[in-house]
């Protein structure tokens, strides 16, 4: 099948105060299947932003810079990034 025939869906979000652009192609693009997916992607960058942001004061990385948490109370992946830095 030729990519360029393929019926394209797009969807925006904004998260991190960016949008977020995804293309979906073929015949499932706009299904419950690629709805469900787009939600999850959000989801998760949502999540990522709530634990890693260092714009957002609530975040669990800007409240660990404050002293206001260590990092065991933080999820598991802060102490995985700080072990890899």
């Amino acid at each position: 099948m030729n990519p360029a025939t393929l019926r394209t869906v797009r969807r925006v979000g904004h998260v991190m105060n960016l949008p977020v652009n995804l293309a979906i192609r073929g015949r499932h693009a706009d299904d419950d299947q690629a709805g469900a997916a787009w939600t999850q992607v959000m989801a998760t960058l949502r999540e990522v932003d709530t634990v890693f942001s260092t714009y957002r004061p609530d975040s669990f990385v800007s409240r660990l810079g404050r002293g206001e948490l260590t990092p065991d109370d933080c999820p598991s992946e802060v102490a995985e990034v700080l072990a890899l830095g």
